[in-house]
């Protein structure tokens, strides 16, 4: 079975250089085309259930790290392999990734509260979805391999031009300025939307980007194999990450609660130790993971503010979650025997971890 390079970069453990190649290089054509349409299909498939459990906090601290459960009442919705998640509200999240029973079928639901809905998807099925981002609940973005990208208006996905043959991530500060990042083994892609078409933008890393995420549309930072990337509004350029070096390190999400206070997780190349980077403003650290770091890899991460950030990843054949809460990093308690792919925090503090094994959540 071949597994499309997109979906691979959404997968927890799988080092994906030995599959990819073929990304667009960051050359400087300009798209015109605009947004086609290409499902009439009602977003009408039956929901489903999220199977509740009672609070499933597990006692995995075998190695001298501090579990927290933080109060959490854990349930798990088994909606398949899931890599990416965006919400507007804890009622209101969507969760895109792909089939296990065809790795070649995109999946998108969403959560509205009480259960999981699976959407339909533009006629032909996308490949796998590897990122989405909204600007509102009526207008959210979905990229995945093959260059695909969705758009749902509030009732139904349509195909929008597919323009470059991987893509990962994608965030945007409106729905008039969205980044998308992908590439292959030795070029990046990022391409950017106006409003009305996508367009492909210079300077990118040096290798394929597995995350993007910013402050603002001129505060933009993009990260992948060996490469942290900034975008000020005028230009993307290479960020000077100091006595850290990037040489060894797969990088593969970016978060942060203000520009100086910016978060980057991933591994070294081997995907067997977990890495985590912390910018100040000034300059750039790594941080101390290592009662967790060995046997490890961290895919994702967000949070709420400077004292309450989570990141999620793998450790051997479990999830991995950890919390930072100012002073250091802690693993939380959680059901987390699946590898973890994707956080997200509702404004209202419910924790939504995504992976190969569905949706786990935790209320208050």
């Amino acid at each position: 079975m071949v597994l499309t390079a997109a979906f691979l970069a959404g997968c927890g453990g799988i080092d994906v250089v030995a599959f990819l190649d073929g990304g667009e290089g960051t050359g400087s054509e300009t798209s015109t085309d605009t947004d086609t349409d290409a499902d009439t299909d009602t977003d009408t498939d039956t929901g489903t259930d999220i199977d509740t459990d009672t609070d499933t906090d597990t006692d995995a601290d075998t190695d001298g790290d501090t579990d927290t459960d933080m109060g959490c009442n854990w349930d798990r919705a088994d909606i398949g392999y899931i890599s990416a998640m965006w919400g507007d509200a804890a009622n209101d999240v969507f969760a895109v990734g792909g089939d296990p029973a065809n790795w070649f079928e995109g999946l998108a639901f969403h959560f509205n509260g009480a259960d999981w809905q699976s959407q339909d998807l533009p006629i032909g099925g996308p490949y796998p979805l590897s990122g989405v981002w909204g600007a509102s609940s009526t207008d959210v973005f979905a990229v995945g391999s093959y260059g695909i990208y969705l758009r749902y208006d509030g009732s139904a996905w349509s195909a929008m031009p597919a323009l470059t043959p991987v893509l990962t991530k994608i965030w945007g500060e409106s729905a008039s300025d969205v980044f998308a990042v992908g590439g292959g083994l030795m070029s990046s892609v990022i391409r950017h939307f106006d409003g009305s078409a996508w367009s492909q933008m210079t300077g990118g890393g040096q290798g394929q980007l597995l995350d993007v995420w910013g402050r603002s549309g001129n505060d933009v930072y993009a990260v992948g194999y060996r490469s942290i990337v900034h975008y000020d509004g005028a230009a993307w350029s290479a960020v000077d990450t100091g006595s850290v070096d990037l040489t060894l390190l797969t990088l593969k999400g970016v978060w942060g609660s203000a520009s100086d206070d910016v978060f980057v997780v991933g591994s070294d190349v081997t995907g067997n130790t977990a890495v985590a980077l912390h910018y100040d403003g000034t300059s750039w650290q790594q941080m101390d993971l290592s009662a967790f770091a060995i046997g490890a890899d961290l895919h994702s991460l967000a949070g709420r503010s400077a004292t309450e950030v989570y990141a999620v990843g793998a450790s051997g054949d479990a999830g991995l979650g950890l919390r930072w809460d100012g002073t250091g990093w802690v693993r939380m308690n959680g059901p987390f025997d699946f590898s973890l792919n994707d956080v997200w925090v509702a404004p209202t503090g419910e924790i939504y971890v995504a992976g190969d094994g569905g949706v786990v959540r935790c209320t208050f």
